[in-house]
């Protein structure tokens, strides 16, 4: 009776998580957008979200909690909610982040922190503003040529006193943007000799780089499945692929 309670609370907490998380293809002026979400276990610590300030612009952030299940699904809940409040303000990228990593050491939890990259995309001009806290570096694709963008910064809810750093990018049509937690670039295969690594997502946003935005994040995943050869996954794994229409 325990266990079939246990069970019948897990799968009510995952029918929560999914109706608070976004569409997984939002509709964003001036943007095609697709993700893929995929929990290590019955709850994800991964969050994504989007957050419009005005017809023209919109926020995208996305983040990994360390750990996985159902606390790291709460604190990735707390930190969303606060995410969300602070926006109404409608501050850039690195206020929002100072702001949010202050908002967490007053409620610090032990052994708990968030990395997390904020964007800021306005539609008119075309240009897209990043702050990072500890993600994994976003890759920028135009034509052939794949790059990282160089950003980083101190995960949310360690430090007091961080300041994060602004990037500001002028995008052109055509142009993709990947994010992606480390469960994706971190993944390894069945013997665990090897991680997909980040010059497989390069790869597979090169060789895709024409196709729908949902058809890249298929195919990332799907070459994702192959290398870990029906293992387990380690970590949740979060990617968000944007195209500039």
């Amino acid at each position: 009776q325990s266990e079939a309670r246990r069970e019948r609370d897990l799968s009510r907490a995952r029918e929560i998580q999914r109706h608070m998380m976004p569409s997984l293809s939002p509709s964003i002026p001036g943007l095609e957008i697709a993700v893929g979400f995929y929990p290590a276990v019955e709850l994800g610590g991964d969050l994504f979200d989007f957050i419009p300030y005005s017809k023209d612009r919109q926020v995208l952030a996305i983040g990994d909690v360390s750990g996985k299940g159902a606390p790291a699904a709460l604190y990735g809940a707390m930190a969303g909610g606060v995410l969300r409040s602070m926006a109404r303000e409608k501050l850039p990228p690195p206020e929002l982040m100072r702001r949010l990593n202050l908002t967490l050491l007053e409620r610090r939890i032990e052994g708990h922190f968030i990395t997390l990259t904020c964007a800021l995309w306005e539609s008119k001009s075309m240009t897209i503003h990043l702050a990072n806290a500890g993600m994994p570096r976003p890759l920028h694709v135009r034509g052939d040529e794949v790059k990282p963008i160089q950003i980083e910064g101190v995960p949310l809810g360690l430090l007091e006193h961080n300041e994060y750093q602004e990037m500001t990018m002028t995008l052109e049509k055509g142009d993709l943007l990947a994010f992606f937690s480390d469960g994706v670039s971190e993944a390894s295969d069945p013997k665990e000799e090897d991680d997909f690594g980040i010059h497989r997502i390069e790869e597979i946003l090169r060789d895709n780089a024409t196709r729908p935005t949902r058809e890249i994040v298929d195919a990332v995943f799907t070459k994702l499945g192959e290398f870990e050869g029906g293992h387990p996954r380690r970590d949740d794994q979060t990617l968000v692929v944007v195209r500039v229409r």
